[in-house]
């Protein structure tokens, strides 16, 4: 039987748009789906609240040149999961219509990345936030997230700078001790890590502490925003069983030169490979788009990934034995240590023995924290595979989990 589509490609942010319009002009019928309500991904955010007007415009650019090529686009459909077949792959995908499975021959994941996150005394409490949320709720709602903020991590120069472009006193801790960059308008520490978030009913203070073992600091705000970096979103290709090494503190996907992972069939562009930014991401996703179209053009052996350059992280996790490090199941520190104590080597280990992992972010905020302490164990990062990842990747309502396998709810 033929498949619905030749390429279906997840993911309709500069890397997916890219690859959508690739695939499509090289002849491919192409399907773009998109999570979110509108395409663009985050080149709002990049260009920032001054040059919003811009990233938009270039965003409705990408689209359509995508449509223009003849591909079809639809927003608000998740991709669920992903299922090798014969002569290609079937996709589950979910709308608020409901759910069905369509059939493609390649899968491109364009899904972009997510930020880090890190466990301290009080990560948990209102008022603390992910960078990438506080610069959307300024650029895209101009609202501020705080009046007075702190912004902790080696990736916060461009939030704190839109953070004090509309008004709000901002701090930037920079936890790398060397780096010397001004920002107008912006208190920077160098060296400096959060110790804990302090309030009552939210934020009211942070705790910082100055490299040197020097006393820590009670910096007042209602608002702590976190930017330590981020890291491939590309559940999809685990899910196919595509070969990630572990990369400065990343679960990364290997390619080859045609962005094809170790399942031939399924390809990776853009962020969801590493943090790239737009520009690169664009021409990334130009490339593995014309690649999965002409199917076989790309070597199929896939090389060891090379090695990325990146900030080096501090603590992920720092706090007593009773801090939260998975938020969703309410899993410890000193459950996470005493599975590891007793034997547990691997994230699916911990997911079995702590239940880390199987709430309703299905890991997506604890399994670096996970990773972190199995790295501190002295566990090698060539033995830190992704945790097997089962239907769904969201979590789906009864009658369209009912309509997936073809009952009624």
């Amino acid at each position: 039987m033929k498949p619905d589509w030749d390429v279906l490609v997840v993911g309709a942010g500069p890397a997916g748009l890219a690859a959508a319009a690739a695939a499509a002009a090289a002849g491919a019928d192409t399907l773009l789906v998109e999570e979110q309500a509108a395409p663009g991904g985050h080149l709002a955010l990049e260009a920032g609240a001054a040059r919003r007007p811009a990233g938009v415009a270039r965003a409705a650019h990408l689209v359509g040149r995508a449509l223009a090529a003849g591909a079809t686009l639809r927003c608000g459909t998740v991709a669920q999961a992903v299922e090798a077949r014969s002569g290609g792959f079937t996709v589950l995908l979910s709308d608020e219509r409901g759910a069905a499975a369509v059939s493609a021959r390649r899968v491109l994941v364009a899904s972009g990345a997510r930020e880090l996150p890190c466990a301290f005394p009080g990560w948990t409490r209102p008022g603390v936030l992910l960078a990438r949320a506080a610069q959307r709720l300024v650029v895209q709602d101009w609202l501020l997230p705080g009046e007075r903020v702190v912004v902790y991590g080696a990736a916060g120069a461009v939030c704190a700078r839109e953070l004090a472009a509309a008004g709000a006193a901002v701090t930037w801790l920079d936890p790398r001790p060397h780096v010397r960059r001004a920002l107008p308008g912006v208190g920077r520490r160098a060296g400096w890590r959060v110790v804990a978030a302090h309030g009552r009913e939210r934020l009211e203070a942070v705790e910082a502490a100055p490299a040197g073992g020097r006393p820590a600091e009670m910096l007042p705000a209602d608002a702590l925003c976190l930017a330590l970096g981020l890291v491939p979103a590309a559940e999809l290709a685990w899910q196919a069983g595509a070969q990630f090494d572990w990369q400065a503190g990343r679960h990364v996907p290997q390619r080859d030169a045609g962005g094809q992972t170790t399942v031939p069939g399924v390809y990776v562009a853009g962020d969801a490979c590493w943090p790239m930014g737009a520009a690169r991401a664009i021409a990334d996703g130009q490339r593995v788009g014309r690649a999965a179209a002409v199917h076989g053009a790309s070597p199929l052996g896939v090389p060891a990934s090379p090695r990325r350059q990146a900030p080096a992280l501090p603590p992920l996790v720092s706090g007593p034995a009773d801090l939260a490090v998975c938020r969703c199941e309410e899993v410890t520190r000193g459950d996470v240590e005493a599975a590891i104590a007793a034997g547990a080597r691997t994230l699916d280990t911990l997911k079995r023995r702590t239940r880390a992992g199987m709430g309703l972010c299905q890991g997506r905020w604890c399994y670096p924290l996970l990773a972190a302490f199995l790295a501190a164990a002295g566990v090698p990062p060539a033995a830190l595979p992704p945790p097997y990842l089962r239907l769904p990747l969201r979590p789906l309502p009864l009658p369209q989990l009912a309509q997936l396998a073809g009952g009624s709810a």
